[in-house]
């Protein structure tokens, strides 16, 4: 069991936000790239979400020194612009891809749901604007234990 918070951003950011150099948008050429990095952290096979996100949405992943140290998936919609799933290294790689993302969709509304754990990086969202509007217990059936990345979800966190 974990606890969960919703986080939504109604406006703009409350900070200037830049886009980084160490963020570069995913190709569907990438995704395999994504996958290894992935899927040890996850322990899922998200090739078919990333897919679906780089064809409707936008991927952006962090690399320092050619390294995948986080990636995280953008899906615009009508209403807002869901941001997750998301697996960084760090606070550092999670932050940056949080604001590489608001940067590039100004003036949306945004959307995501993040660990109530990592409360470093909750802290930096609430800097951005971000507001907590709910707060949910994740139960997963069968051994499962919080991973030592930094994890955002989707809508529905049905891939934990």
């Amino acid at each position: 069991m974990a606890d969960l918070l919703d986080v939504c951003l109604d406006g703009e950011a409350q900070q200037a936000l830049n886009l980084s150099n160490h963020v570069s948008q995913m190709t569907t050429r990438d995704i395999d790239e994504v996958y290894t990095y992935d899927s040890p952290r996850s322990k899922l096979d998200r090739r078919p979400d990333l897919k679906f996100y780089a064809n409707w949405g936008k991927v952006f992943v962090y690399r320092n020194q050619s390294r995948i140290r986080g990636f995280l998936a953008c899906l615009p919609g009508p209403r807002r612009v869901q941001l997750g799933p998301l697996v960084a290294e760090g606070e550092e790689e999670a932050e940056c891809l949080f604001r590489h993302a608001l940067a590039l969709f100004k003036n949306r509304k945004f959307r995501s749901r993040v660990m109530a754990r990592d409360y470093t990086f909750v802290r930096s969202l609430k800097g951005f604007g971000f507001r907590i509007y709910c707060i949910n217990m994740l139960l997963v059936r069968g051994p499962w234990r919080p991973s030592q990345y930094i994890e955002a979800f989707g809508i529905f966190p049905e891939a934990v």
